[in-house]
């Protein structure tokens, strides 16, 4: 493999795209005017969602940063909180799993910006797996499924937290519902900790079971990714490119 899946690392928001090594991190949004702003910092390292939050705070997308965090929560969490505790395990299971998928496909079509962006990074991080010359080009003929993303595990966490709300049952409906998003926090704080090793990163490490869960984890990642356009790729190899030369900079010293 020509990239290490370790050093480079993507996000994607409602008006914009980061990218984060080993000690640098660059975003490129888009303000309401339309402007292209890239920003880049000498960290890396972890925290880029967060470093991105930041940035469109600052360059006035408060609104979209919100609705941006509240419609994850939604998907996440409504589907735990159904009040379905009077039927058996497998009708609640499918009913909840129904709810996310659809859920996840409804914002996909109201909220199509965000998955672009998505589109877009995962376009380029293939084109740089692939050793090939970063170019808007290039990397339109990339796919825009990328198996190392975290919506992979994010769907397994998401049915597992489904499955123990499915299992929880007491004479109370709040206690229900909080024992859920309480099972279900576990659950996500577990699986995203373990799963590196139970999937690995590395396409040829993984045996028959990690290639499935990433098969259907796959499945999954349609709903969250939708297919780029030109100056969405155009901005994302820009924040490649700032990403790159801060960590070239840094090997130099």
């Amino acid at each position: 493999m020509i990239y290490d899946t370790w050093d480079m690392f993507g996000a994607a928001c409602p008006c914009g795209i980061g990218f984060e090594g080993r000690h640098a991190r660059a975003v490129a949004l888009r303000t309401p005017g339309g402007k292209c702003i890239v920003r880049a910092a000498g960290t890396g390292g972890g925290g880029l969602e967060r470093w991105m939050t930041g940035a469109m705070m600052e360059y006035g997308r408060l609104g979209r940063c919100v609705a941006w965090r509240l419609e994850e929560l939604i998907i996440r969490l409504a589907p735990l909180i159904l009040p379905l505790g009077g039927l058996p395990f497998a009708a609640q299971f499918g009913l909840r799993l129904a709810a996310f998928l659809v859920l996840s496909a409804l914002a996909k079509l109201i909220f199509p910006e965000c998955r672009r962006w998505h589109g877009a990074e995962h376009q380029v991080l293939n084109a740089l797996r692939d050793g090939r010359v970063l170019s808007v080009g290039a990397a339109m003929s990339e796919p825009v499924l990328l198996d190392t993303c975290g919506t992979v595990c994010g769907f397994w966490t998401n049915a597992a937290g489904i499955a123990a709300a499915s299992l929880i049952h007491t004479p109370w409906v709040a206690v229900d519902m909080l024992a859920a998003i309480l099972a279900a926090s576990a659950l996500q704080f577990v699986i995203e900790r373990c799963w590196d090793k139970l999937v690995p990163l590395r396409r040829e490490s993984r045996g028959l079971i990690s290639r499935e869960a990433v098969r259907v984890g796959l499945w999954y990642q349609r709903l969250c990714v939708a297919t780029p356009r030109q100056s969405e790729l155009a901005d994302a190899l820009e924040a490649m490119r700032a990403v790159q030369e801060r960590e070239r900079r840094r090997r130099r010293k």
